[in-house]
């Protein structure tokens, strides 16, 4: 299964733009940014997850874990991305990670985050650190 770079590089091709292209349609008008997304460098944030899925209309679980449907629905995530919970959610992980002083291959930390959203999305009021930690003892 192709990773988080891989999928990112479907997109750009499969709607015809290079990386500089992308870069400012999804709002960070940065090229090597996108390049080192797609060199495995490093991870879209959740600022550019949210902007990816809207203006590419594609799923968050897919571009994260491969699984499901590009387009189209996810089953736990439609409808708008909360952004808030998402954003605590990664910085729960990092701090985790680094509290730990572990380190995650980028697409593994990125399952773990979607993992930790779906769970969310689910029924939670609020992303609660415990939950976090519960989590990350699962691949720390």
């Amino acid at each position: 299964m192709s990773g988080i770079p891989e999928r990112l590089k479907m997109i750009r091709e499969r709607f015809g733009v290079d990386q500089g292209t992308f870069a400012v349609e999804i709002g960070i008008g940065s090229r090597s940014t996108v390049s080192s997304w797609e060199r495995g460098v490093s991870v879209p944030s959740a600022d550019a997850l949210a902007s990816i899925r809207t203006k590419y209309r594609v799923s968050i679980d897919w571009l994260v874990t491969g699984e499901g449907d590009m387009e189209g629905g996810c089953t736990q995530t439609t409808g708008p991305v909360q952004l808030k919970a998402l954003e605590e959610i990664i910085a729960g992980v990092e701090e985790g990670l680094e509290r730990n002083g572990r380190v995650l291959d980028p697409d593994r930390k990125a399952q773990l985050i979607v993992l930790l959203y779906e769970h969310f999305v689910q029924g939670q009021s609020e992303v609660k650190k415990e939950t976090v930690e519960r989590y990350l003892k699962l691949v720390v």
